[in-house]
Formats: C-alpha cells, structure tokens, sequence
C-alpha cells in the first residue's frame, strides 16, 4: 500500500513547486504592487518632497525703475518749415523747456518753446514804363512763443514711444518788402505784428543716453492781419528732430 501512494505524493510534490500563488512565486516579485515595485517611486502621490519652480516676481520690472517723479528737461531742437505758398521753406531752430509729471507713468509733459525763422518769397513782372520790368521780395523773421503739452502714449517703461503734442503759440513777425527794377529801388516797407497760433503734432521718442531723441510733424495754423501780405490764414507744416535731456 505505501508503494501505491508514492507516485501520487511525488505528483503532488511536483504541483505544489509549479503553484504560481506560492510565496517563492516570480509573480510576487515582478507584481507592479509590491512595494518595491519600481512604479511605486513614480506615484506622483509619493511622499517625498519635489522641488517645485520658484514663483516669478511680476513686480520686478516695477522694482527696476525708479519710483515716479517730478523732473524738468530741455530739450534743443532743429527742424524745417515749409509754409504755404508762396513762401520758401526755412530752417527752424529752437529751445523747448519742460517738465515729466509723476502721474499717469509719467506720461504728461507740459514745455514750453521759443523758435525762429525767416521764410521769404520773391515775385516779378512787366511794365510798359520799366525796361528792365520789376522784381519784389519778401522777407520775414518770426519768433514762435508757445505752451504746449507732450503725451508719451506707452508711457515710461517703453523705450520707444508714439507722441500726441498740442501748443498754443504767439508769432512775432517782421515782415520787410521791397520792389526794384534793376539797381533802383522802387519801394520798401516794413510791418511788425503778432499772430495767435494753434499747433497740433505727432512723433516718437525713443531713449538714448542720458535722454531721450525726439522727432515730429506738427501743423500750424494762424491768422494773419498783415497790411503788406493781407488778411490771410497762414499754414506752415514743421519737421522737428530735438534731444530731451533731464536736469
């Protein structure tokens, strides 16, 4: 009888080695639940402490510039003006005296501007009693006196910016005419006036520097109530190239 039962021993021997739910089992060691299982140390629930991206500071720019401020500037400038016919174009120097207000980002900046110049204009014609016919000229000198505000649109973390400008001006005007036929003067006079004036520009700033260039068209219209040239509206159209330096 104990003869019998040793081959079926022997079987069952063999079975019990082949279970997979045996502790010595390659199964228990590879299950993804173990927990030494290599996906336990990526469970993004683990816990163990990540290291986690410092915040940005939104404010550091801010922090970089310094705070809003009252400051005054000048600011030399040169240009062209090309006034309505017949008058010649001229240069246009000039002198603009300003302030940067400390509100609005520092957009506002009233100045205040002195300019020159001396367009002229010549005419000539035929006369029956003049041989050589005649000539006329005109000369003019003009001193532009102004109030005026500036707005930088991005304001004073831009380093190039659109410009809106708005004056309202006063020209000192000396107007000298003479007329010749030849080498003989036939005429001379000379006028002094004062013309109200509204200016209205754009341009661009950009820093550079210790300052900032600044370059802009600007249109002018006054009224003239001269006696030499007449009642007329008068239109000059300035280009305008200057240097804003703070003081």
């Amino acid at each position: 009888m104990p003869l019998l039962l040793l081959p079926w021993l022997l079987c069952g021997a063999a079975r019990a080695d082949d279970n997979p739910w045996a502790d010595d089992s390659p199964w228990v060691d590879d299950s993804p639940w173990a927990d030494d299982s290599p996906l336990a140390d990526d469970n993004p629930g683990a816990d163990e402490d990540e290291a986690l991206p410092e915040a940005v500071d939104l404010a550091e720019e801010d922090q970089a510039l310094p705070p809003p401020s009252l400051r005054a500037w000048v600011g030399p400038r040169f240009g062209l003006a090309v006034p309505a016919a017949p008058l010649h174009p001229a240069i246009l120097p000039g002198l603009e005296l300003g302030l940067v207000l400390p509100w609005a980002d520092e957009r506002l900046r009233p100045y205040a501007l002195a300019t020159w110049t001396g367009p002229s204009a010549t005419r000539s014609g035929e006369d029956p009693s003049l041989a050589e016919g005649w000539q006329a000229t005109l000369h003019q000198q003009e001193l532009r006196l102004g109030l005026g505000l500036a707005v930088r649109v991005l304001g004073r973390r831009a380093p190039v910016s659109p410009e809106l400008r708005a004056s309202g001006q006063l020209w000192l005007d000396r107007t000298r005419t003479e007329t010749r036929s030849g080498s003989t003067q036939l005429s001379q006079a000379v006028e002094h006036r004062v013309d109200p004036a509204l200016s209205l520009g754009a341009g661009l700033s950009g820093d550079l520097g210790p300052g900032q260039l600044v370059g802009h068209v600007d249109l002018c219209l006054a009224r003239s109530s001269a006696t030499l040239t007449g009642d007329a509206p008068l239109r000059s159209l300035d280009l305008g190239l200057g240097y804003r330096l703070e003081l």
